[in-house]
């Protein structure tokens, strides 16, 4: 079974508490009781609790190596990521709702993973209320809806994966849609005509990015569920008028960054301008632009190789790898080769 036991309301449990030992245990068999008859690849989570996956390929399952499991579940999580970091190079931590963005942050920056961006995962209710804390620490969100549709009422998942979308775009972060999105291509060739809905309106809702899982992780056609994603996000996109939505968009002037990322936009948009380019070492000046998801094409122009992949991710841009220059005449050097109307813009310091 694939199984999400719940510990009360707290990881940090000693193993001598003999207590909340037992009051584990008694949850857990009464979920693996009520699984006997859903069958073995049925997902089992206790609402409002504190979470830990794990998947076990036998259908009997010893409780007290499950406790054991959960318990130890935040070492283990450390431990797997410290050695992928060193033999891969992450650019990005998706973070579930087992540690705060807070915790995941120092943790990996203890570990050299300053360089590393976090996307959170909201799952619950809480992720939901403090959206706006959570978006002071990572550097992106999923809305990962199979999660919420369990530990909230189902029915209030599409109003808050459009909140979730809009809060965090106007706030630079990348946001994911993700779950279920074409989830009867694991067995069909064809997605449902709900389900193309569905990846349509995540985009129209201005998400970042549509993610697919079961369909490729598991999905008898991965490579064409992934062909048919990308079909229908670009015929969606082609069809949105990104000028008339920029300028309904309500936004509020809050720093320097801000009032020159949605100025450079509106200048494009006022101008017809052929794209923006945007100069910036960590990437951050490009994910500001990048959030008013201007009409206009966007060059994400870096010196730094991580923060140059990181820009995949990042709505309407095309990230470009430079070398480091001196002058601002080399700059508007790099920018202008072959182009027609561009702007130019770019970060101030490690911006």
């Amino acid at each position: 079974y694939s199984l999400s036991c719940g510990l009360c309301w707290d990881y940090r449990l000693s193993d001598d508490d003999k207590a909340i030992r037992e009051k584990a245990k008694d949850m857990i068999k009464k979920q693996l009781d009520t699984a006997k008859i859903l069958g073995a690849d049925t997902v089992l989570v206790i609402p409002g609790a504190v979470n830990v996956e794990f998947s076990f390929p036998e259908k009997k399952v010893a409780y007290d190596v499950v406790y054991e499991r959960a318990v130890k579940g935040i070492n283990e999580l450390k431990a797997y990521a410290e050695s992928l970091k060193v033999s891969m190079g992450l650019e990005n931590v998706w973070n579930k709702f087992l540690l705060s963005p807070m915790e995941m942050r120092d943790f990996i920056d203890k570990h050299g993973g300053k360089d590393i961006d976090i996307i959170a995962k909201i799952e619950n209710r809480s992720g939901v209320d403090n959206i706006e804390d959570i978006c002071k620490v990572a550097d992106g969100i999923m809305v990962a809806r199979g999660d919420l549709g369990v530990e909230i009422p189902f029915v209030e998942v599409p109003s808050i994966q459009k909140y979730l979308i809009k809060k965090c775009r106007l706030l630079g972060k990348r946001v994911i849609t993700a779950t279920e999105m074409l989830e009867s291509m694991i067995q069909n060739p064809r997605p449902t005509r709900a389900e193309i809905s569905d990846v349509a309106n995540a985009v129209y809702d201005g998400s970042s990015a549509v993610m697919l899982s079961g369909e490729t992780a598991m999905g008898k056609y991965p490579a064409l569920a992934v062909m048919n994603m990308a079909q229908i996000a670009k015929f969606t996109e082609e069809r949105i008028d990104y000028k008339n939505w920029f300028v309904s968009t309500e936004f509020k002037i809050r720093n320097t960054l801000d009032a020159i990322s949605h100025a450079t936009c509106a200048m494009a948009i006022d101008v017809g301008a052929k794209c923006i380019v945007v100069n910036s070492i960590s990437g951050n000046t490009v994910r500001m632009v990048s959030r008013f998801r201007c009409p206009a094409d966007i060059i994400g122009m870096t010196t730094e190789e991580r923060a140059w992949r990181k820009l995949n991710l990042s709505w309407g841009v095309t990230p470009a790898l430079t070398e480091e220059y001196s002058s601002i005449e080399v700059v508007f050097y790099q920018a202008l080769k072959g182009a027609d109307l561009v702007f130019v813009t770019a970060g101030m310091g490690g911006g």
